[in-house]
């Protein structure tokens, strides 16, 4: 399965890794540690929570600027 992470610093230094699909959020001390993190999450939210009911047709990555 494939989902999109965002990536960013915080104030302390440490990274901030997120998946708003899951509503899933790890941190580390760098982005390469936070989306490791982050994987690791998802993988056992997945094993936990498996999803139920996957949508068919086909998915886009867009981006919206304001």
């Amino acid at each position: 399965m494939k989902f999109i992470f965002t990536v960013e610093e915080m104030d302390n230094g440490r990274y901030l890794a997120t998946c708003d699909e899951l509503n899933a959020v790890a941190d580390g001390e760098t982005e390469e540690e936070a989306v490791a993190n982050l994987k690791e999450a998802v993988r056992e939210l997945l094993r936990n929570y498996p999803l139920q009911h996957e949508r068919p047709g086909k998915r886009l990555v867009v981006e919206v600027g304001a």
